[in-house]
């Protein structure tokens, strides 16, 4: 939540700025609301998007039945979720290193979603009844190894969460630059000696 809190307050400063963006004389707005209570009457929008967010609600098809009831008839929903997040076999390798004698790191919230038609069918069950899902393969790319371990951990640190002690996260930067350096077979180098791994998204398209 603060997260969206910052990410609201950063949009609203952009919009402000951007009068030229109001449409048939109103702007673009940007609030903070449950998910799975959104503050819209029904059949309000002609599209939806629920980027890498629908894992995360604690009711998942709760919050795609208020996809459903906020969507005009004809409205379509697209929606994201990870089949597999190149960081986490990084992380993997990483804790041999930095943790040898703890399990690995496991990741639930994300794991459950994995599974081919999970995202399909939560949708359904939020009332949809035209929907596909299909699996998009995409990198995430950085300029240097020393980027990407800096910035891989940024995030990492934040997930593991008490799982890991204080001492361990502060060495897991150390981890992955040892990791990647030795040529891990989970990095991927691109154009212009860009680092990085591979992610793979599973992708809904969901017609009211």
């Amino acid at each position: 939540m603060h997260l969206s809190k910052d990410f609201i307050e950063a949009n609203r400063a952009l919009i402000s700025s951007h009068p030229d963006w109001a449409t048939d004389g109103k702007l673009v707005d940007t609030d903070v609301m449950n998910g799975m209570e959104l503050k819209f009457e029904d059949n309000t929008f002609d599209a939806s998007f629920t980027s890498l967010g629908i894992f995360a609600f604690p009711d998942p098809v709760k919050g795609a039945s208020e996809l459903y009831r906020t969507l005009k008839p004809g409205g379509v929903a697209a929606l994201t979720t990870w089949k597999s997040v190149g960081s986490v076999p990084l992380l993997h390798e990483v804790e041999k290193i930095v943790r040898p004698d703890s399990e690995p790191t496991e990741f639930p919230s994300l794991e459950a979603w994995v599974v081919p038609g999970k995202l399909a069918q939560t949708l359904r069950d939020g009332g949809f009844r035209d929907v596909s899902e299909s699996d998009v393969l995409g990198h995430a790319w950085w300029p240097s190894i020393e980027e990407a371990a800096n910035r891989i951990c940024e995030t990492l640190r934040l997930m593991v969460g008490s799982g890991w002690t204080a001492g361990e996260k502060e060495k897991m930067e150390e981890g992955f630059l040892e990791v990647m350096k030795g040529g891990s077979e989970h990095m991927r180098r691109g154009e212009c000696g860009k680092v990085g791994f591979e992610m793979v998204a599973w992708t809904g398209l969901a017609k009211k």
